[in-house]
């Protein structure tokens, strides 16, 4: 039996490529959309092969939201994924100068639609069921001039981790990713003052890098084209599971970065400002020193993503063991652990006896994927 995704923003750059993948894995695509031209110029193919259902829906409009889900719901079984993409354009400009009708839109289409969608859709979907919500990463770069559109991802983002925690229990899983500002019609008009402050801090990506990457955690398929190979352990993370420990997971946090932005050199500010001395060395002494540092990148943003912490990017470290595999470590974290181990030392040799391991000291899981053109990193807090 196909499986069954449901996409907002089916007209989009980065909803339509989504789309037209997952239809190339045999999945069953309802498609939302606000134009009904421009919907059926895109999806001809798909739809004489009766792999998509277009539906127009108005997100600004919470009583077509509704009429949508209605239908939605008297003509569909059950449904394996949902996947929110839609966005209105972006209206670059300081909050205090943004009509307040600008605002409404932004969250409207944003935050409620999308919250209404997935609420509404709940009941049709099962374990193993999920749930991918397309924030930014905006949302911790926090850009000049995006004041609407960011306020609007941050309250996705609250609504997606407080509910990715009710439904724990139930086996759907609730996923936000957060890619670096898209090259689409929706940033046309960009001050230069922004693009500038983008650039320097993670450069602007590709729809179809940034399709690719989510469908593959959505659906946990690699595709045949520019493939990201998740290892077994990063699969397992992404699907809410810590392998053999017994540990309590409280968060995770994703990031993705292309590979190319990272193609610097050593004594580059940018490399000197984010990386500490011993991942500067480890990465460049590798043969495509780009793919680690965009690897060792994403694991500083998903740390920021997942804490309020507000320690400098080289603060941040990872660092491998002589096996390869990678740790996250905290400049507090270093200096705790050298004052246990003289802790450890001076009781042991007053009392004679072990230390016991402070039971609820937070521990980060960290795992990091490439592949030819961009990196993936994913940290698990757990207790």
């Amino acid at each position: 039996m196909k499986k069954t995704a449901l996409v907002t923003g089916a007209t989009g750059e980065l909803g339509s490529r989504i789309i037209k993948k997952l239809v190339a894995l045999d999945y069953s695509v309802i498609a939302l959309h606000h134009n009904e031209e421009k919907f059926n110029s895109i999806y001809s193919k798909e739809k004489n092969e009766k792999n998509i259902t277009g539906i127009e829906c108005d997100l600004n409009n919470l009583q077509s939201v509704m009429q949508a889900i209605q239908k939605i719901k008297s003509n569909t079984e059950s449904i394996d994924l949902i996947v929110t993409t839609a966005s209105p354009k972006i209206l670059f400009s300081k909050l205090v100068n943004i009509p307040p009708e600008k605002i409404v839109e932004d969250v409207s289409v944003i935050y409620v639609s999308h919250a209404a969608i997935i609420l509404g859709l709940l009941a049709l979907m099962k374990k193993g069921s999920r749930i991918i919500n397309v924030i930014t990463s905006a949302v911790d770069e926090l850009p000049m001039g995006m004041g609407s559109y960011v306020s609007a991802k941050y309250a996705l983002d609250g609504f997606s981790k407080i509910l990715a925690k009710e439904l724990k229990s139930s086996g759907i899983e609730v996923i936000c990713i957060y890619p670096s500002m898209m090259e689409t019609p929706l940033v046309s008009g960009i001050p230069d003052i922004v693009k500038r402050q983008v650039q320097e801090q993670q450069g602007l990506s590709k729809p179809e890098d940034v399709a690719e990457s989510i469908v593959s955690i959505a659906t946990g398929k690699e595709l045949k084209q520019d493939k990201l190979k998740h290892d077994n352990e990063l699969k397992e993370m992404l699907a809410g599971k810590t392998g053999k420990t017994k540990d309590k997971i409280q968060d995770v946090a994703i990031d993705l970065e292309l590979n190319e932005r990272f193609k610097l050199g050593k004594e580059d500010a940018f490399i000197k400002n984010n990386f500490s001395g011993s991942e500067i060395a480890y990465c460049f002494s590798k043969s495509r020193p780009e793919v680690h540092l965009a690897g060792l990148f994403c694991i500083k943003e998903a740390y920021f993503k997942l804490t309020n912490n507000k320690l400098l990017f080289k603060d941040i470290e990872v660092l491998h063991d002589k096996s390869g595999k990678p740790s996250l470590w905290l400049n507090e974290d270093k200096r705790a652990e050298k004052n246990k181990r003289n802790e450890r030392k001076e009781r042991a040799e007053k009392k004679k006896k072990k230390i016991k391991e402070i039971s609820e000291r937070k521990e980060y899981k960290i795992s990091i994927s490439h592949s030819d053109k961009y990196s993936v990193g994913i940290i698990l807090l757990r207790k």
